[in-house]
């Protein structure tokens, strides 16, 4: 733990929009009949959200997924002024994104991030909590969510009829899963749902996983992929890991393999590398091979030495890549298909690798080299990233010089 200077739940409230706090009292249940619109001075809001929280806190804890209880769980007994450390993670703490409490960056650590609450929030929850955490609606709530959040973190985006079909297969339930789903879906802020706008999902109403930054890019990429027709299917515990928060378990055969290849080659802490794995395969989603190698690769604490080694780490993160379930497949990895292309991203030096002593001709030029050594597949196709051998001293360089690796590029 780590101390946090003291504020008041109004006090945190501040920091946020007007227009931020009137959706979280929404969300959380304290803005019946828009009451708090009604009030129109900011202050007179933030006041009266912050009194009928401290005055009714069993409402949002009710709401609140497994994370953010068992962190509360210790916080509620903490000294005054005292926070918890936990690992960073890409997504904020539900109670941080609704402005009861406090999450910011280590200032001595960015690999880790101090959650706080403040000493009135505190009091107010200390009397109600174990009653709400051992209410057997919401442990139903936490047990049901776990499921759905996992397979949301799979397949990105599901419509309703989707999570109550996943729902019914994993409680193993007599009707359509309806039943279920619609008694905990509205005491749940996890689950978030986009209301049909026309376009997509045939005019369902469909949810979104924490990590979807862009559903309608998503969403797009699916409309193309005519060979894909249907969810890949997990089973129950993989669902289950799948929706453990801050960071999900994502299936993947070799995360192992990765996880020791950051922290010997690259200098990672088995945190930090467990946290740059998971960030991997949530950018994929929506970004590009290049941009997940310069991320991993720049803000690498140990040098690479030489384009063997740089080669090796490739290697590594494309079978990472290869073997990662995307939301574009609906849930199947690049491995499961086959369609691919023969273009190398562009890839631009930052820095680091510049300070390494990669040269952009070089570093391209493996690029273009692992694209050609095919079937080389990139992550927006589907299908996978194919592996390169070793450059040996001796070989012919890959630059085309014709001499020996060890007299041309090998040199650097």
């Amino acid at each position: 733990m780590n101390k946090n200077k003291q504020r008041t739940l109004e006090n945190l409230f501040e920091e946020l929009e007007i227009e931020e706090v009137l959706d979280n009292a929404e969300v959380m249940g304290y803005n019946p009949d828009k009451r708090l619109d009604k009030l129109k001075k900011p202050e007179l809001i933030r006041k009266e959200l912050a009194r009928a929280i401290l005055d009714n806190p069993k409402t949002l804890l009710r709401q609140l997924p497994v994370e953010d209880l068992m962190l509360l769980h210790t916080l509620r007994n903490a000294e005054p002024g005292m926070g918890i450390s936990i690992p960073q993670s890409l997504q904020m703490m539900s109670m941080a994104l609704l402005g009861v409490a406090d999450q910011s960056l280590m200032i001595d650590d960015d690999s880790m991030e101090m959650i706080s609450i403040t000493e009135d929030f505190k009091q107010a929850i200390r009397p109600c909590f174990d009653e709400v955490v051992n209410d057997f609606e919401v442990k139903l709530r936490l047990h049901i969510e776990e499921f759905l959040v996992g397979a949301l973190n799979l397949y990105g985006v599901l419509t309703r009829s989707e999570l109550k079909a996943i729902l019914k297969e994993c409680l193993n339930l007599g009707d359509d899963g309806s039943g279920m789903f619609n008694h905990i879906y509205p005491y749940s802020i996890t689950l978030k749902l986009q209301e049909y706008d026309g376009y997509f999902h045939g005019g369902e109403d469909f949810f979104l996983s924490p990590f979807v930054l862009d559903y309608g890019s998503v969403l797009r990429e699916q409309e193309k992929r005519k060979e894909v027709t249907s969810l890949k299917h997990f089973d129950r515990d993989t669902l289950r890991k799948a929706g453990e928060m801050p960071i999900p378990v994502i299936p993947n055969r070799t995360s192992g393999k990765l996880l020791k290849t950051l922290q010997t080659k690259l200098g990672y802490t088995e945190p930090v590398a467990l946290f740059q794995q998971f960030q991997m395969w949530q950018m994929i989603q929506e970004e590009d091979l290049s941009t997940v190698l310069q991320m991993v690769i720049e803000n690498a604490p140990k040098k690479l030495n030489g384009l063997n080694e740089l080669n090796d780490v490739i290697q590594v993160l494309t079978e990472f890549l290869n073997n990662a379930p995307r939301w574009i497949f609906q849930g199947r990895c690049p491995n499961d298909l086959q369609q691919p292309l023969t273009s190398a991203p562009s890839i631009t030096l930052g820095p680091n690798m510049q300070n390494m002593g990669f040269r952009q001709e070089d570093v391209q030029q493996l690029a273009n080299d692992v694209w050609a050594g095919g079937p080389f597949f990139y992550p927006g196709a589907a299908a996978p990233f194919a592996k390169t051998n070793k450059i040996g001293r001796n070989d012919p360089c890959p630059c085309g010089s014709g001499k020996k690796y060890k007299n041309c590029c090998g040199k650097n």
